[in-house]
């Protein structure tokens, strides 16, 4: 009997051991497949705190299985890094990002841009906003989902309010503090929008195929649509100015550039037109202390430039650049400066021709573009990079990029765009992230 108890006890202790082997394999199978991530910066996988991804494992006949993909989610703050001695943010995700627009709000840097990615920055395709400081990105909120098209963003008396579009209707939001949407309200769609807001009314103009509406925008929000509408077939709104009273609004058609008007009580007037124009750029000017604009438009001709008066009825002065097929105008101490592709003229407060010299940047740029607000800086494209000049063609930062904004406050110069090239891909989560770089003053 003993002898038994003995025996039982050693099969009791050998089938454990098995037991312990066969599991001991079984672990060293499943961690040996998996495989650490690449280091990402402010990143954790779900589920698993040291971030790494299970990669392929392999079943009996030897063929590989894609194992269950854990996604990596970004945890904020983010500090930002130092790329050639800047600063340097980005926000993305494994797929490719679009930049849409950055502006300041309640002293905060917002940036808002398009995702087709489900990991790091995002949750999926859609339109977000995100928060930076000068050190990291603090936040990153989902606003839309990938049905809607971001049109812009706009302040108002009530906080900030976001306008997209689908295919079916434009979405009205209205932004906390915490950057998340506390109501939505709706109207048509349309093909082409301006939002202005000034004196605590903002109003948003849309294009259709057939006319031009006006509404005013509430603080809950909501879209009052105006009884006053305008007849105009395809027009693109290019560009508008808030007057307080009232709106000049400039809109490319057909046959050329039509400059509207609009106030609550008249609606909408016709002031000028130019025909066979394209337009370019509308540059709020002062001549005798006195409001006007200067329009730049093209034609098959060359660049043309009109001294409007405030309301846009009147030409006070006209000047035509022979040849040329674009330019970029800029105010300097007073006067006028006009930059084509390899000339810069000099005009007075009159439209007056005073001068004009070469231009040679150092780069050979395919468009010169002026840089709104601003009257010391010009950008630049070519082959698929943008530059930023100083008025002397001095390249100050490029980035290859097909869009490149500038934002400058309290003397401190900041550069958007969106890329998956050197040296800021080595940042980059996924395919083409957007980057946010501080160049100082």
């Amino acid at each position: 009997m003993e002898r038994q108890k003995t025996l039982a006890k050693w099969l009791a202790v050998i089938l454990l051991l098995t037991l312990i082997v066969a599991c001991y394999i079984a672990l060293s199978a499943i961690l040996g497949g998996k495989k650490t991530s690449d280091n990402v910066a402010g990143a954790d996988s779900v589920g698993d705190q040291n971030g790494s991804k299970p990669a392929q494992d392999q079943n009996e006949g030897n063929e590989e299985i894609p194992a269950p993909h854990i996604p990596v989610y970004s945890v904020y703050p983010r500090a930002s890094e130092t790329v050639n001695g800047l600063t340097v943010a980005h926000l993305g995700g494994e797929k490719d990002e679009e930049f849409l627009k950055s502006m300041v709000y309640q002293s905060r840097q917002l940036i808002f841009f398009g995702s087709a990615s489900e990991e790091f920055d995002a949750r999926g395709r859609g339109i977000y906003v995100a928060e930076i400081d000068d050190r990291s990105v603090l936040s990153c909120a989902r606003l839309t989902d990938g049905e809607e098209e971001f049109v812009d963003c706009v302040r108002t008396a009530d906080g900030l309010v976001t306008v997209t579009r689908n295919a079916d209707e434009t979405v009205f939001r209205l932004l906390d503090k915490d950057l998340s949407s506390k109501n939505a309200s709706f109207c048509a769609a349309y093909s082409s929008y301006r939002l202005t807001s000034a004196s605590g009314t903002t109003r948003m103009y849309a294009a259709s195929d057939s006319e031009i509406d006006a509404y005013s925008l509430s603080s809950t929000p909501r879209a009052y649509k105006s009884s006053h509408s305008m007849k105009v077939s395809n027009a693109k709104l290019c560009d508008s100015v808030a007057t307080g009273t009232s709106d000049i609004l400039f809109v490319q058609t057909s046959e050329g550039i039509l400059i509207l008007s609009y106030s609550t009580n008249t609606g909408f007037t016709q002031q000028n037109e130019l025909l066979n124009r394209e337009f370019v750029q509308v540059l709020p000017f002062s001549t005798d202390n006195e409001q006007t604009f200067v329009l730049v438009s093209v034609s098959n001709k060359g660049v043309h430039l009109d001294l409007l008066n405030k309301d846009g009825t009147s030409s006070y002065a006209s000047f035509e650049i022979e040849g040329a097929t674009s330019a970029a105008a800029i105010k300097n101490e007073g006067k006028l400066m006009v930059y084509s592709a390899d000339k810069v003229y000099s005009f007075c407060s009159h439209l007056e021709f005073t001068s004009s010299e070469d231009f040679a940047p150092e780069v050979d740029a395919e468009e010169v573009f002026a840089l709104a607000g601003s009257d010391d800086r010009l950008l630049a494209s070519a082959n698929g990079t943008s530059y930023l000049l100083t008025t002397e063609g001095k390249v100050l930062f490029s980035a290859k990029a097909e869009r490149l904004c500038i934002s400058r406050r309290d003397g401190e110069t900041m550069a958007f765009f969106a890329s998956q090239d050197p040296p800021y891909s080595s940042l980059g989560f996924g395919k083409k992230d957007v980057f946010a770089v501080r160049l100082g003053a």
